[in-house]
């Protein structure tokens, strides 16, 4: 800009752009994550809802840790994603490819993937050193071996005795039903000898606070009750997984050494944690078919039903023996689920944004920017089929604080590159330069020919 506060006139390179359509051009994130510094609004509220919802509890009930049931008011609580949003690409290209879901659709953010923890809960969940684990994780409750085997008979290549697959496509929904609970066990690492994090507070939360209700746990914690989510188990069996991976490589598990409180009463769980490592190494030793991967239509090849591995009077393995009974022989490993041998429908995220294809003209405010529109995919086999309130994938681009920040960035580019229009009178004088957002006249409004006035 001169000194003068005119703008100099521009080129005709620039005319030439000015007088084609303004597109909001902004570069597609790889798989979709968090897109400002903390979660939507709506995610949180939506999670808490799950939240609610698994405990019976009002869905206006405050958020509060899952563990040490602590609402925000008498601890720091954080919003802990189960599958990290640093996960790597080609690692959530085979997740969807085992999946049944199309290219380029798992959210990491959805509600299904995060649940609220204590400050340093989270802080322990996802510590590491030396790229290994050293904090604790979630495993299925034993009663829910029998559908973890029957999802490993699916996935797994059991001639394979180094964590093999069989490359197939299957949504992980389709074991579930209608399912919206699930239970587990936390397990800790070694690391974790010598914390106090853990600790629980049994009283009533609607009552005023008791600290003699608050119950301190110490390692291993298995004075711990199992503990309900609304996690599915295929985003807890990635995290675990990945965790047993890092540390155990594709051999056993050194259950003598780093898990050496899992005694004779907990053979349920020492199967639950192999077949959570095996089927997480099957996802990541899949081969996703390079025409899925451009993104276009894609007919998965017709599959057997899964053969159901549930048994009555007890779901242990075969290397174990049949058990009757998890933690302290207390449990019953009959499972709890139908019985399911429907096959898996392949079909994405209802739910999943797709642009619309009205663009952003020079002359349009900001505030005219069209709403991302929902593409059902597939009414079957989404993530949030069976979901009765608004998706956190339909509300996560509607943060207040990223809508300020595209708007921001919009007049920015906008003021950049506004052209200055030669008077009418020809007089060669400039009219004034409008910036977006601000509407002096009928040419600031959609509709109008700008061209024409």
């Amino acid at each position: 800009m001169d000194s003068d506060g005119q703008t100099p006139s521009p080129t005709s390179k620039r005319i030439r752009e000015d007088n084609a359509p303004y597109v909001l051009d902004v570069p597609a994130t790889r798989k979709r994550r968090k897109l400002v510094s903390s979660l939507a609004t709506t995610v949180k509220k939506n999670v808490a809802k799950e939240a609610a919802k698994v405990e019976n509890l009002p869905e206006d009930s405050p958020p509060h840790c899952v563990v040490s049931r602590a609402s925000e008011q008498r601890m720091v609580l954080e919003f802990a994603h189960v599958i990290s949003g640093s996960t790597p690409d080609k690692e959530l290209d085979r997740l969807e490819w085992s999946w049944g879901l199309p290219y380029n659709t798992l959210n990491v953010d959805t509600r299904r993937n995060i649940h609220t923890l204590a400050i340093d809960l989270h802080r322990l969940f996802d510590a590491t050193k030396d790229n290994k684990p050293t904090g604790w994780f979630w495993i299925p409750s034993d009663d829910a071996l029998g559908l973890l085997r029957t999802m490993y008979g699916v996935y797994v290549d059991a001639g394979n005795q180094t964590g093999g697959t069989q490359n197939t496509r299957h949504a992980p929904n389709s074991f579930y039903k209608k399912s919206t609970k699930f239970t587990y066990r936390l397990i800790p690492l070694p690391d974790m000898m010598e914390s106090w994090s853990v600790r629980r507070y049994e009283g009533d939360s609607d009552a005023p606070f008791d600290p003699e209700e608050i119950q301190q746990s110490v390692y291993p914690f298995t004075d711990l009750p199992d503990i309900e989510l609304h996690i599915p188990y295929h985003f807890v069996i990635v995290n675990t997984g990945k965790k047993l991976l890092q540390l155990y490589g594709h051999g056993k598990i050194n259950y003598a050494r780093d898990f050496h409180f899992l005694g004779v009463d907990d053979f349920l769980t020492r199967d639950l944690m192999d077949n959570t490592l095996d089927i997480y190494a099957a996802w990541m030793s899949s081969t996703p078919d390079p025409q899925w991967l451009t993104g276009e239509p894609y007919d998965d090849p017709k599959q057997d039903p899964p053969v159901d591995q549930r048994r009555k009077g007890g779901a242990g393995s075969d290397r174990r023996g049949p058990g009757k009974g998890g933690r302290s022989g207390k449990k019953s490993a009959s499972g709890s689920q139908p019985p399911n041998t429907g096959a898996a429908p392949s079909g994405g995220q209802v739910g999943r944004r797709c642009t619309t294809s009205k663009s952003l003209a020079p002359s349009d405010s900001a505030s005219y920017i069209e709403p991302l529109e929902l593409a059902d995919v597939s009414s079957k086999g989404s993530e949030d089929e069976d979901e009765p309130f608004v998706d956190d994938e339909d509300e996560e681009y509607e943060d207040e604080e990223w809508l300020e920040g595209l708007k921001e960035w919009v007049n920015g580019v906008w003021t950049a590159t506004r052209r200055v229009d030669v008077a009418r009178d020809g007089s060669g004088s400039e009219a004034e330069a409008t910036m977006v957002g601000v509407l002096p006249d009928l040419a600031r409004f959609k509709g109008v020919n700008e061209t024409s006035l």
